[in-house]
């Protein structure tokens, strides 16, 4: 057998053997149904109270728009103050006045006009809107507040399409609201492994989901709550993918290395 002629298949083998394992690396990191299908084990006319665990509430730093009004709407005026002439952000919306939005002190109060220094931390939006009835009825003939959080944020991370920094108007946010806003999981994301950071009393809390388990619906993670940190894992292939990619200038140097030294080799022992 001629030098070329064994060199070539020498060649050929050492090319073979780096197919085959691509090929078994390629099938290892396959992601299977299991892992990647949402709530796998939900079942048809499942019942379940979507308001046992919703009780979102009120915090220090959040900011409220607060619109007073009643059925005469006599007496109002006061209670809606404008921001003053220089003021920044003093603009209207379609043609009317901009209001104040007040600011939840680290105190858990705000400060109301006419009524003074009232208390709404650790209350739901619909608590602090009677709460606020009550304390209108001297002044104004059956009052109407419409109150609306202005500063509902969450962070989402990990492996979704677009993390970022999400607002919301509406304090009524699921996780699947916010992993939606976020452009939904990637084929990469572990649905089994989504971690949620929460702060609460003073302390950051952290807790895991698994989405392709109905039981997450029932627990108080289900709606999430201002400030909220969802971090979503990646999974096992693209942990590997990762490494591999890392590695590829190390793995090509060593494999040149061995593909020249494996050829010398056999030409040695065929001389």
């Amino acid at each position: 057998m001629s030098r070329n002629i064994l060199v070539t298949i020498t060649r050929r083998r050492i090319t073979n053997l780096f197919i085959i394992g691509f090929i078994g690396l390629f099938i290892t990191s396959c992601a299977s149904p299991k892992e990647v299908l949402y709530l796998q084990d939900l079942q048809n006319n499942d019942v379940r109270d979507i308001n046992q665990h919703y009780s979102t509430k009120l915090r220090p730093d959040d900011v409220l728009n607060i619109i007073v009004s009643s059925k005469d709407n006599l007496g109002t005026s006061p209670f809606n103050l404008t921001p003053t002439l220089g003021t920044p952000g003093n603009t209207s919306v379609n043609g009317q006045p901009k209001l104040v939005n007040y600011i939840i002190r680290q105190d858990g109060s705000i400060e109301f006009p006419v009524i003074g220094k009232i208390q709404l931390a650790d209350l739901t939006i619909l608590q602090a809107i009677d709460t606020l009835k009550v304390k209108l009825k001297p002044y104004l003939n059956d009052p109407i507040v419409v109150m609306e959080w202005l500063n509902f944020k969450f962070t989402v991370l990990g492996e979704v399409k677009s993390p970022g920094l999400y607002r919301s108007n509406s304090e009524r946010v699921s996780i699947f609201d916010a992993l939606g806003l976020a452009g939904d999981l990637t084929i990469y994301g572990n649905r089994q492994d989504i971690i949620v950071i929460r702060e609460y009393l003073g302390q950051q809390l952290s807790f895991k989901l698994d989405l392709t388990n109905k039981e997450f619906l029932n627990s108080e993670l289900f709606y999430i709550k201002q400030n909220d940190v969802i971090i979503v894992s990646p999974n096992k292939a693209q942990i590997q993918s990762s490494a591999f990619n890392r590695n590829i200038p190390i793995f090509v140097s060593i494999a040149s290395l061995a593909a020249s030294t494996i050829t010398g080799i056999f030409v040695l022992l065929r001389k």
